[in-house]
């Protein structure tokens, strides 16, 4: 058994801030796969007899960091009735139980086998203390290996051979502290504290830290590491978090329902299930709001709806999707003997007849009855020309 974790939790840390009005800053989860462990890995380790455990080739320490908008910071990796929180390999998750711990280890013990150990953690990847071998006595915080901005040698490249001398090890130097645990029993961690603690981590409790926390790249990414755990299985996993804005507001976000205001993210389950598009593609490129083909040939600018429904904007009698110029409209037919001109059914623009009295539409046409006020006349019409006589 690891080291006994604090009972003494401070309820207090989940209150935070107001709720945001609009949450906005998850924008992804990163699941890195940090290293896997070879013939010399092994045979370094299980020489040492440190733990009552057996480190074998091919096992794989994934990291999981949560990708932040600039200026979030992450508070809180939570579980819930609704959202039950679930770490879960097909084989079991690897332990250091010689020096590991449920946080992340000491640096001095990383050449002892807990550099691949499996922890939680919001931030911290190792606590200070250099030995030989691994030259770093600083706390560190964890970062993608690709992001590390030097090649350190906080997990002994010279012991560890999947590391090599020139690797970056994904850990700069940072402060942080050990999360506070709500609602997570010793029982519950097994799987992160013993060497046969098992492979299902499941719970409503939480992990959190005040105050929280951003990440702490130089490159300008902001991503926070949550866990680190080894295993030969397939994994995967549902969490929540909570963010706190740059204006000091909290954002939840849950993976399957929503709750109390919470937006539910698909990043939140691995593997990623990205909802099917408007054609039933998991995550496909038919969203809302682009361009589709509604078949209808009266139509143009087609687009899907918030309800994927594909319709288009009615083409009018100019071409124009979405036009004015559309039947029983104005329009001019460059007649100058009609007036009134509009578009018909069939999109044709016609006017009518100018009378000669000049009145589009009127009764006064050649041929007609008109009065020329000449009292020695009779019988006035209108004339082709219009000229009443």
């Amino acid at each position: 058994m690891k080291r006994n974790f604090r009972n003494s939790l401070l309820g207090a840390c989940l209150a935070l801030c107001s709720l945001g009005v609009s949450a906005q800053g998850l924008q992804g989860v990163v699941v890195e796969n940090f290293h896997v462990t070879n013939q010399a890995d092994a045979d370094y380790y299980n020489g040492l007899g440190n733990g009552s455990g057996t480190m074998t080739p091919g096992l794989t320490t994934y990291r999981v960091y949560i990708d932040m908008a600039p200026g979030y910071k992450l508070n809180t990796v939570f579980g819930s009735a609704g959202n039950v929180m679930d770490v879960t390999s097909t084989a079991v998750f690897w332990n250091d139980d010689g020096f590991g711990t449920q946080f992340p280890p000491q640096t001095s013990r990383h050449d002892d086998g807990s550099a691949f150990d499996s922890w939680i953690t919001i931030g911290r990847a190792s606590r200070s203390g250099g030995a030989a071998g691994c030259t770093s006595n600083l706390e560190t915080l964890g970062v993608p290996r690709a992001a590390d901005p030097d090649a350190t040698t906080t997990h002994c490249t010279t012991l560890w051979s999947g590391f090599g001398v020139a690797d970056k090890d994904g850990s700069v130097n940072g402060a942080s502290a050990d999360p506070t645990l709500v609602g997570i029993s010793a029982a519950t961690l097994a799987p992160f504290s013993d060497v046969d603690g098992g492979s299902v981590f499941t719970t409503t409790g939480s992990w959190a830290l005040l105050p929280p926390l951003d990440g702490p790249e130089a490159a300008g990414e902001n991503r926070v590491l949550i866990v680190q755990f080894t295993t030969a299985g397939t994994f995967s996993f549902h969490i929540n978090i909570s963010l706190q804005s740059p204006a000091q507001q909290v954002e939840f976000y849950t993976h399957s329902t929503s709750e109390s205001g919470s937006t539910v993210s698909p990043y939140l389950t691995y593997p990623l299930v990205l909802p099917p598009d408007c054609e039933g593609t998991p995550g496909g490129p038919a969203q809302p709001g682009t361009a589709c083909n509604d078949n209808n040939p009266n139509t143009g600018n087609d687009t899907w709806s918030a309800n994927c429904v594909c319709a288009g904007q009615v083409i009018d009698c100019e071409g124009t999707p979405g036009g004015a110029a559309l039947p029983g409209t104005a329009c001019n037919d460059n007649n100058p003997n009609t007036g009134n001109d509009t578009w018909s059914a069939n999109c044709v623009c016609a006017g009518q007849a100018s009378t000669a009295e000049g009145t589009p539409g009127g009764a006064a046409l050649p041929g007609t009855a008109c009065n020329d006020n000449n009292p020695n006349t009779g019988n006035d019409t209108w004339s082709a020309n219009c000229v009443c006589r």
